[in-house]
């Protein structure tokens, strides 16, 4: 019995040993911390930083980077190879690169393209395309100016926002820290996100042979996950009203409309799949500004720009 034992924890060691020089083969052996980051991304890939963005319980950064050479000036993500208890985390080195080939192989019109992407010791980089602005500096421009946003390209933001959200929960990507800064516009007006993360579906997965209600369970959790970017959608649309000029239209015709009915029959949607949630009352309240919008003359913003 004793040999046994034995055998069988000196089998757990050597398996523990090879998958750890395994890690140690795929991760440098000294950490580097964010100063020598920058510097190294300056020194060996020619892009500068401009300014940088933390992303909340997370040790992950987002870096507004120009390069050197090119001029050019692009949206940059860095994922910390470090957990929360900054135990190094190989497995963040995968979900990393995945990303990366997500946004290499994704061809939807309202989804960042991929510019770059490389590892400088413990931090993994993915450079995104170059965007004029975010939805925050859109905002900002109008508040300087007497002018309102249409209600066109109101309606056209949201359109294409929603749109873009449906095809990262569709391809299994929830969205982090989504605002009006990370809402990127290009030069048409075009919506642009970049900042997501994959749903983790293994542990669920594992259990599923045993507990068929984990299935079940698991999906009602990630929906749960999902109901959070609508909520904050429905916030920020909601705000974006505050800037919008509204207008009640007799004869419905033009692109607005079809974006409208667009929103309004996604959020709907949305609504009745998350009956349980008290979020939902997000989707609700700007479900109800859109049905009425042409009607409120003196919105009142709920978060302050």
């Amino acid at each position: 019995m004793i040999s046994i034992l034995v055998y069988l924890l000196t089998e757990k060691f050597y398996s523990d040993y090879q998958e750890d020089l395994k890690n140690s083969q795929l991760l440098p052996q000294q950490p580097t911390d964010f100063k020598q980051l920058v510097s190294e991304l300056e020194y060996k890939k020619f892009f500068r930083l401009i300014e940088i963005e933390d992303i909340k319980y997370s040790l992950d950064k987002i870096l507004f980077v120009q390069h050197s050479i090119k001029k050019t000036q692009n949206y940059a993500k860095a994922i910390s190879f470090f957990d929360r208890s900054f135990k190094v985390c190989s497995q963040k080195l995968e979900i990393a690169r995945n990303e990366a080939d997500f946004l290499k192989t994704s061809n939807h019109p309202n989804i960042v393209s991929l510019v770059d992407s490389f590892q400088i010791d413990f931090y993994y980089v993915i450079v995104v395309e170059q965007c004029n602005k975010n939805l925050e500096q859109l905002v900002k421009e109008f508040t300087n100016t007497t002018t309102l946003i249409s209600e066109d390209l109101y309606f056209s933001l949201a359109q294409q926002t929603l749109s873009a959200i449906d095809y990262l929960h569709k391809s299994g990507y929830q969205l982090e820290n989504l605002s009006l800064k990370s809402i990127l516009i290009d030069k048409n007006n075009n919506v642009k996100l970049y900042n997501f993360k994959k749903q983790n579906k293994g542990f669920f997965n594992k259990l599923s042979n045993q507990l068929n209600n984990i299935i079940a369970n698991f999906k009602e959790v990630n929906s749960t996950d999902f109901i959070d970017d609508f909520s904050v959608f429905g916030k920020i649309f909601q705000d974006l009203a505050c800037k919008t000029q509204f207008t009640e239209d007799k004869l419905p015709s033009t692109s607005k409309d079809k974006n409208k009915l667009y929103c309004l029959d996604f959020l709907k949607n949305i609504f009745s799949q998350f009956q349980k949630s008290h979020k939902k009352e997000d989707v609700l309240l700007l479900i109800d500004l859109f049905e009425n919008c042409g009607k409120k003359k003196n919105l009142i913003s709920i978060w302050e720009i």
